[in-house]
């Protein structure tokens, strides 16, 4: 009968000891790697706001961006040394208001990448974040109508990572052998599964997300593969939603501002002979387009303040009754002009919350305002308040007899950007982030919104919130 070979306590902790070596000299590698690459990200932005910085740089620009994107481009290639460029590795372009190259080092390309610091730019603002996950350095900076952007394809960078990793290899091989030899009869139960846990978080560190691991039937190893599968795909859907939240706020933004440029641009061209009915005309438009994108721009703003838990709450209590009052008040007006029959039916008794007044009126509004534009004339808009006793809750009704909403769209709504009808919705004026921007205040009151609709047969959206003791 053959001996079953077991490790004794000692052999266990020796084993066990060099695991514990192993993964500190792989953490120290990842650190130091992650540190140097840091740096020499850090480098990058440094070394161009530091020519930017420059008054008379800054001036020099700014006074080329009057003129043409040749101009700027000249600018910029006259102190292409202090910014590094070395047409190789280090490029630059000079981009327009939409994102599109109209003047280079070299050859101008057909079109740019629209990365996030390119949105920045767009938006008036410098984009000087530098992401690790990313194959390239850029910074784009704001001037006049262009943009100009400085592009690094981090060969430097990929190099000296590589000769880094070779200079660890011979000190880990040396390392991994040894251990190897100690750990070879318990590897398949202790070393493989915590060795497929560090190439995942390796992996993630380089802002790859991998599938999920496999459970080895181990209950000491599966909780610790259980949560990082769990935290791979929480990463990765947040990965999909941040790169399609940008690319719908690029769009968003770019519609108004083209037409805004096209109208105005038209204006410019026709001079005195335009008829005065046409510039009124052409003249309402781009103050619509301009509220529209000022609109936008400010739920943008909520948006990121939501997602950085900056949204600061200023609590106090009041009547809800109030709180509806006042947007009913102040959108009945326009609701009547339209030909809809709109009505407010509150409770008698007093409907006390502890809320910030102005976001809870920001979310009635939104809705109320939703049922007005989406129900057409003739129609009605009924807004009812009351108490629900049982739950503690107050609770705010709005009805509508407008076009409805299909079934398979309502679990979306809530989305950014998420629109049933695009063309239509982009009509009337709709950004896309109302509903998400409620939701995230309603439920930051403790409270919840809930949508209830049929295509063709109105709507119904209620709004609870917890009633102050």
């Amino acid at each position: 009968m053959r001996k079953r070979f077991r490790i004794g306590q000692q052999g266990k902790l020796l084993i066990m000891v060099f695991s514990l070596a192993i993964a500190i000299g792989i953490a120290a590698f990842v650190i130091q790697q992650r540190s140097f690459i840091a740096f020499q990200q850090s480098l990058f932005v440094n070394q161009i706001q530091s020519v930017l910085s420059k008054p008379e740089i800054v001036t020099s620009l700014t006074e080329a961006a009057e003129q043409d994107a040749e101009s700027v481009s000249a600018v910029v290639g006259g102190h292409a040394n202090e910014f590094g460029i070395d047409g190789v590795n280090r490029v630059y372009y000079i981009l327009n208001e939409n994102a599109q190259p109209k003047a280079a080092m070299l050859d101008i390309p057909a079109v740019v990448e629209v990365t996030l610091n390119i949105t920045e730019a767009m938006l008036g603002r410098v984009g000087d974040k530098v992401r690790t996950y990313n194959p390239y350095m850029d910074y784009a900076y704001p001037v006049g109508d262009f943009i100009v952007y400085i592009h690094d394809n981090k060969t430097y960078l990929v190099e000296q990572t590589r000769d880094n990793r070779k200079n660890m290899i011979g000190f880990a091989l040396g390392a991994l052998f040894f251990s190897m030899l100690s750990a070879m009869l318990i590897s398949k139960f202790f070393v493989l599964p915590y060795d497929k846990v560090n190439k995942v978080a390796t992996t993630m560190l380089e802002g790859e997300y991998p599938e999920p691991l496999e459970l080895t039937g181990d209950k000491l190893i599966d909780p610790v593969l259980n949560s990082l599968n769990e935290m791979v795909k929480t990463l990765r859907e947040s990965k999909l939603q941040e790169r399609e939240f940008f690319a719908s706020a690029s769009h968003e933004l770019r519609t108004p501002m083209t037409n805004v440029r096209s109208y105005a641009e038209t204006l410019k061209e026709m001079g005195d002979g335009i008829d005065p009915e046409t510039r009124d005309r052409f003249l309402t438009v781009i103050l619509n387009e301009s509220d529209r994108l000022a609109a936008l721009v400010s739920d943008l703003q909520m948006v990121s303040k939501t997602d950085a838990g900056q949204m600061e709450l200023e609590l106090l209590v009041f009547d809800f009754r109030d709180a509806v009052r006042s947007v009913y008040n102040a959108i009945s007006l326009d609701a009547s002009k339209q030909g809809l029959h709109i009505a407010f039916n509150p409770s008698g008794k007093p409907l006390p919350v502890n809320a910030d007044k102005a976001r809870i009126e920001q979310v009635l509004m939104n809705v109320i305002s939703n049922a007005v534009r989406y129900t057409p004339s003739g129609g009605s808009v009924t807004i009812t308040a009351g108490l629900d006793q049982s739950h503690k809750e107050v609770w705010a009704v709005v009805r509508d007899t407008g076009i409805g909403i299909p079934k398979e769209d309502i679990p979306k709504l809530f989305d950014r950007f998420y629109r049933v009808d695009k063309a239509r919705s982009r009509a009337k004026g709709g950004s896309g982030l109302g509903l998400s921007i409620a939701k995230e205040i309603t439920e930051r009151h403790s409270g919840r919104i809930d949508i209830q609709s049929e295509s063709g047969k109105g709507t119904t959206v209620t709004i609870r919130l917890p009633q102050a003791v």
